[in-house]
């Protein structure tokens, strides 16, 4: 009989799968890039182009392909990514217009340190100063308008930025207007001020294409205890200046006249028997012919303008219009109220101790000149 043997102990060894041997790394597979769709390039602002579909690049759309190169080869800076809904400048990048801003620019402040100016393009927002906005009938003309800042800026006419080299911003307004868009066209840039065909007129008299800052003013009222800053009223001729500077003017339309004036119309006027101020019939609903009549025919009648009756109508439904109506707010630059149930205004303003309409701006409302 064989001896017994012990089995011998054996590990419990478990079989690994077979790994496959390590392969060389493969470069990736170079695939070709995809060509972006091909735009027009004409460049309709300083910062935007055209991007309507063409079919090869550098090709300009039906819209544009008869429009000289020339016209579209200025660009300043991109177009911002997102719209600003920040009440910070897009210049100086503050809340609030420091003194500083004002000093280089060797100009007084003439808004609060916190306005803003938007732009109705790209919606970012500006200090009027940063914005080269500097005078009273600057920032209130801005206001009149879709405004578009320094960087979106077009021309008013054709509505592309066009060669930089023609493109006159006017003192008045901030419109950008080509030279040769402009009725009459412009022969070369002038220097100091320019006034726009919108802006070079006399609200006096109506007289157009006042050319030289010799030949106009703009009317400020001064600030006072009530409107801490300048507001601008009207702009003058230079004959018409002198008779408004001698109180010669209407305080509901702010039209001027003169001794010498042969307008039958305009010399059909009352005077204020409360401000002592002459009031042409047709800025009062009350001054009916019959009524006129009666005026005129009997000399005891009295009379008071709708100044000094506050006889002032809001048209717009905000506290800043009704401040505005009452003299304890700046204006903006559009009418928000109706003087007599005649005529439109931006706002009340004291000018010598006695209430005057402020007057329409030219232009207002307008993004184009219309065709």
């Amino acid at each position: 009989m064989m001896p017994l043997v012990p089995p011998v102990p054996t590990a419990n060894i478990q079989q690994q799968p077979l790994q496959p041997p390590p392969s060389q790394p493969q470069p990736p597979q170079q695939t070709a890039p995809q060509q972006p769709p091909s735009v027009c390039s004409f460049k309709v602002s300083l910062s935007q182009v055209c991007g309507r579909p063409v079919n090869h690049p550098g090709q300009l759309c039906q819209l544009h392909m008869d429009i000289p190169k020339s016209m579209s080869d200025h660009a300043k800076a991109p177009p911002p990514q997102i719209a600003s809904y920040v009440d910070k400048c897009t210049d100086c990048h503050q809340i609030n217009a420091s003194d500083t801003l004002y000093t280089a620019a060797k100009q007084e402040r003439i808004t609060d340190e916190g306005v803003l100016v938007k732009c109705s393009r790209c919606t970012r927002k500006y200090h009027p100063v940063c914005a080269n906005l500097t005078t009273p009938k600057q920032v209130v003309g801005a206001e009149s308008y879709p405004w578009l800042c320094p960087e979106c800026k077009v021309c008013f006419v054709c509505r592309t930025a066009g060669d930089e080299s023609t493109l006159m911003i006017c003192d008045g307004c901030d419109r950008g207007w080509h030279t040769g868009c402009c009725t009459p066209k412009v022969d070369h840039i002038p220097e100091g001020e320019w006034l726009c065909q919108l802006c070079a007129k006399c609200h006096g008299c109506n007289e157009r294409g006042m050319k030289d800052e010799s030949q106009y003013t703009h009317v400020a009222a001064p600030k006072s205890d009530k409107c801490k800053y300048p507001v601008y009223l009207a702009t003058y001729c230079d004959k018409c200046v002198i008779d408004f500077k001698e109180d010669r003017f209407c305080p509901v339309c702010l039209k001027t006249y003169s001794d010498e004036e042969n307008d039958e119309e305009d010399n059909e006027m009352v005077a204020c028997d409360t401000c002592d101020h002459w009031v042409h019939t047709r800025c009062d609903e009350s001054l009916t012919p019959e009524r006129y009549q009666m005026l005129c025919d009997d000399e005891s009648a009295k009379y008071s303008c709708p100044m000094c009756e506050d006889r002032i109508k809001s048209t717009v439904d905000t506290e800043a219009a009704r401040l505005a109506l009452k003299g304890l707010k700046p204006p903006g630059g559009v009418c928000v109220g109706l003087l007599g149930g005649k005529v439109k205004t931006r706002g009340v303003v004291y000018y010598k101790d006695i209430k005057v309409g402020i007057p329409e701006i030219g232009g207002s409302g307008m993004s184009e000149l219309a065709s």
